[in-house]
């Protein structure tokens, strides 16, 4: 078996000269936030991850 080796889900940027990654705004349906044991949360509709 391989070693594990950690990558990181998005890359947003490790020092100054490298710029964050840029992200639009498809739509704000199928997305909302609610409150739980102190802490907000997002809550994304099924039909907002296959857009």
């Amino acid at each position: 078996m391989s070693d594990f080796v950690y990558e990181p889900i998005l890359n947003l940027g490790v020092g100054p000269e490298e710029a964050p990654p840029s992200f639009r705004l498809l739509t704000k349906d199928f997305v909302s936030t609610f409150q739980a044991a102190g802490s907000t949360f997002l809550k994304v509709e099924p039909e907002g991850l296959t857009m």
